[in-house]
């Protein structure tokens, strides 16, 4: 159950990152990047198929072939983003792809390898879930959003406070 979360948070974040790029046009800028966005959501989504499928063969071909193509326009971003090495959005494109790689790489080497009696399920678990930090820290500093200022969003007559207010209340009493 944890997997799905997992995914279905790195879907929404993907979805408002896609959302951020093409609104502010970074798109014309790191071509690159854009595609990554366009495809990494929808490969893992083909992955799932095929694994529900059961079609183990070509789960496993699907899997190296999505990640060649995942990690060929990654890297293909951070040279454009060193190419372009003042530009804010490329500031903001290398950490944030770096991390990416970093915990990627850190995660699946550490699910291969089943030492300390699962401590390396454990580590795989935490790097997958740490994918989700600079997916968030892009969405965060290409949105403009700063975490000092989020309490001054919560004001009881913004609209959207009192319906998410209303909602947390009416899930509450479902779930009692």
């Amino acid at each position: 159950m944890r997997t799905y979360a997992l995914y279905v948070a790195a879907l929404g974040l993907h979805l408002v990152l896609l959302f951020l790029f093409s609104h502010l046009q970074l798109y014309r800028r790191h071509p690159f990047f854009m595609l990554w966005l366009l495809a990494a959501p929808l490969a893992n989504l083909a992955v799932w198929v095929i694994y529900w499928a059961g079609e183990v063969r070509l789960l496993a071909r699907a899997e190296v072939g999505f990640d060649v193509l995942e990690y060929a326009l990654l890297i293909g971003t951070l040279v454009v983003s060193v190419i372009q090495w003042h530009d804010p959005s490329s500031v903001i494109l290398r950490r944030g792809i770096s991390a990416l790689i970093i915990f990627t790489l850190v995660g699946r080497l550490a699910a291969d390898y089943h030492f300390a009696g699962g401590l390396g399920t454990v580590l795989a678990n935490i790097t997958n879930a740490s994918f989700l930090g600079p997916i968030a820290y892009m969405v965060m500093k290409f949105s403009g959003i700063r975490l000092e200022l989020i309490p001054l969003w919560l004001h009881e007559d913004i609209p959207w406070v009192a319906a998410a207010r209303h909602a947390w209340q009416f899930t509450q009493s479902l779930l009692s």
